[in-house]
């Protein structure tokens, strides 16, 4: 069995926000090893090659060297916003993987969103 790690990309199919349909697409694993290997789910954030011409605060933009090891074809943003668990057998393929740096800065938008102000 795969142990997935956080900071790797990875090819799931992503549901709509409304449960209308669901998209293949990357993903951003942000769950810690040790969830994935206790858990038989993990949990990503949406990647996306839409890019909109002003970014919110739960968008990041991955730069040029984490697109190419997270085996993105197009320049892409991680929608910080857009947190799913699912169960890892849906995981069809793993990408790449982005740095521990731009993970650190993922997280930092994660908690923005989770906090209790």
């Amino acid at each position: 069995m795969t142990i997935f790690k956080p900071g790797e990309v990875v090819l799931v199919p992503f549901p709509f926000t409304d449960w209308s349909n669901l998209k293949q697409r990357p993903a951003l694993i942000i769950s810690s090893q040790n969830f994935n290997r206790r858990q038989s789910d993990v949990i990503l954030c949406a990647i996306t090659s839409h890019i909109p011409e002003k970014f919110s605060p739960e968008e990041y933009f991955l730069p040029k060297t984490d697109q190419i090891s997270a085996g993105l074809l197009k320049p892409s943003i991680v929608k910080i916003g857009k947190i799913i668990t699912l169960n890892q057998t849906l995981v069809r393929k793993t990408l790449g993987k982005i740095s521990k740096n731009t993970l650190r800065e993922i997280f930092k938008g994660v908690y923005q969103i989770l906090k209790n102000e």
